[in-house]
């Protein structure tokens, strides 16, 4: 069967369906991370193929002092969004105002990446 994956032909995991969770994690691009931490340059990335593809929601989750939260936003708010967290987050994604809170991962697509954030 043909790969499916919205990421093909850089994605090989040869999904059978839309999304493999390897690429729904990552918002359809293969992220290579430091210290499995995120950065901003991923954030901006994943806003770029969220708009790209057309996915109608970007996931964002967040730690603030041990307490996880998931944020949904739907994509007519995906500027607005992408310009509030590059001001309010460093380039870690460590908000500006308080250093015990931090974006921990990001996903793009539809209510069913929910599974993988």
């Amino acid at each position: 069967m043909a790969n499916k994956c919205f990421n093909y032909p850089n994605c090989n995991n040869e999904a059978t369906t839309e999304f493999c969770p390897e690429c729904l994690m990552n918002g359809g691009i293969k992220v290579e991370k430091v210290n499995d931490r995120l950065t901003k340059e991923d954030l901006t990335n994943l806003f770029d193929v969220a708009r790209e593809k057309q996915l109608p929601f970007i996931f964002v989750s967040i730690e603030a002092e041990g307490i996880k939260e998931v944020i949904a936003f739907p994509s007519e708010s995906f500027d607005a969004k992408e310009k509030f967290y590059n001001n309010a987050y460093s380039d870690e994604l460590v908000h500006v105002m308080n250093s015990k809170v931090r974006i921990t991962n990001v996903i793009a697509g539809d209510v069913a990446a929910l599974l993988y954030i």
